[in-house]
């Protein structure tokens, strides 16, 4: 163990876990604090440990524990969920989950076939139609109303905080989702992973061995649930991006689904810039740049939102 654990952290996690190693993940986006923990038996576990400042924060780290305990009788590669502890001040909140051996699929699937690229992506596929079969509470919001006022959310920020759009017209964008939103009515609403692409799923000898993070896990339509194919799967494969979408229909989806992908697709496009705006201007780092190499490509596969079914399905 050769970096510094604060010692709050080390006697939470002991609590819950004897162990005889503990290695740091540093992997990911996320503030919390990952770990690897091996047993005197070898058995390994994940600890993250997430820091929250009020009681809504740690229900909700709490609601995600139970998220998980559920999601776990759908698929088999849902990280078991086995305890969930908060430390005595109340600031730290800490889930030990099951460890998922191998590597997330943005490194694995380049060194393999094209073939097994597309198998693996159609079993990601059946395995997202499995956790969509957990239908949203009762008390959900009707989606149409909520992915609106997000959408509109987003509108504003970005008016707030304009970047140069280097040529991307947005009025043609917006012109396709005012167009298209009637589609967003009355949908069914499910578990929505909310970032299911190949950076989240773990592969192990050549198949698909885990699904992770949940952070952003929501209840809506579950066709929104693919809109990431665009954004990042078909530009690391084109193969598995192919074999989600039919692995989830067992075939070809109908016109019903590219409709409201395609529109997902077209609502993905202010958010990413002004994500990507935030985290350039605070990082300084290049993601403004990887925004638009996204979104240009998202709109040529969509030859202008001029057709639903993207070129890459085509391929």
């Amino acid at each position: 163990m050769n970096e510094y654990i604060s010692p709050t952290v080390l006697n939470l996690i002991h609590k819950c876990v004897d162990f005889s190693e503990i290695i740091p993940i540093k992997k990911g986006y996320s503030s919390d604090l990952k770990y690897l923990l091996i047993t005197p038996s070898s058995r390994k576990y994940l600890a993250r440990i997430t820091p929250v400042g009020d009681a809504r924060a740690i229900s909700s780290m709490r609601d995600q524990y139970n998220l998980l305990k559920d999601l776990s009788k759908f698929s088999l590669y849902i990280p078991k969920p086995h305890q969930f502890q908060i430390d005595d001040d109340g600031r730290l909140c800490l889930l030990i989950l099951d460890y998922v051996d191998g590597e997330d699929g943005e490194e694995a699937l380049i060194r393999l076939s094209c073939e097994d690229q597309y198998r693996i992506g159609f079993q990601a596929g059946e395995e997202l139609k499995k956790l969509h079969k957990l239908s949203a509470p009762p008390e959900t919001p009707p989606w149409f109303m909520m992915k609106l006022r997000k959408h509109e959310w987003y509108c504003s920020e970005f008016s707030r905080n304009p970047v140069d759009t280097k040529g991307v017209n947005l009025d043609v964008i917006q012109q396709f989702i005012t167009k298209n939103v009637y589609l967003l009515e009355g949908v069914r609403q499910t578990f929505q992973h909310d970032d299911y692409h190949p950076a989240n799923l773990i592969i192990h000898d050549g198949h698909l061995n885990g699904i992770i993070d949940f952070n952003r896990s929501d209840w809506g339509d579950p066709i929104h649930d693919f809109y990431k194919l665009a954004l990042f799967t078909r530009n690391i494969s084109i193969s598995f991006a192919r074999g989600q979408v039919d692995g989830y229909y067992n075939g070809s989806p109908s016109y019903d689904f590219w409709n409201r992908y395609a529109l997902y697709c077209a609502m993905s496009i202010i958010p990413d810039l002004v994500w990507s705006g935030k985290q350039s201007n605070l990082t300084g780092s290049d993601e403004l740049k990887h925004s638009f190499r996204r979104i240009r490509t998202m709109i040529s596969d969509h030859e202008g939102f001029t057709r639903i079914i993207p070129l890459w399905y085509r391929q």
